[in-house]
């Protein structure tokens, strides 16, 4: 996994929203690529709900893992949400994951909650397809 870029800022209308935050809140963005061996493999932005992590303190570069972090900081974590779409590669994500712009993606929206429920992450991630990386793509139907 390799971090692209790491912010705090206040939280955005869709982050407040998905995030469950108030105006003025803080949250970390995070950008960051996954690998399989050498080849990238999932491109995400992830914001965190900073409040919600008692004692937690940043240092701008800290690569972190949902779990290890709510290990650390006591938060118990309860149930994830993820939808899952596919759409076509926008230019810099295609940059990112080493495909052609408008290639197949597959789309994750997923936020992760505390066992009391509240909404701690949101992550949105880009994951390669079969055609444009060898790996096996995930169908689903709606009806």
């Amino acid at each position: 996994m390799k971090l692209l870029e790491q912010t705090t800022r206040m939280a955005n209308e869709s982050e407040q929203e998905r995030l469950q935050l108030r105006s003025g809140d803080l949250v970390l963005r995070t950008r960051r690529v996954h690998y399989d061996d050498d080849r990238p493999l999932m491109y995400e932005e992830a914001t965190l709900a900073i409040a919600r992590f008692p004692g937690l303190e940043l240092t701008g570069s800290e690569n972190y893992r949902i779990t290890d972090l709510a290990r650390r900081h006591g938060v118990p974590l309860g149930q994830a949400s993820e939808r899952a779409s596919v759409v076509g590669a926008a230019p810099e994500v295609a940059r990112l994951l080493n495909v052609e712009p408008g290639a197949p993606i597959l789309n994750l929206d997923r936020v992760v909650r505390t066992a009391n429920g509240q909404p701690i992450e949101w992550r949105i991630g880009f994951v390669q397809s079969r055609e444009s990386s060898g790996f096996e793509s995930l169908e689903s139907t709606q009806e």
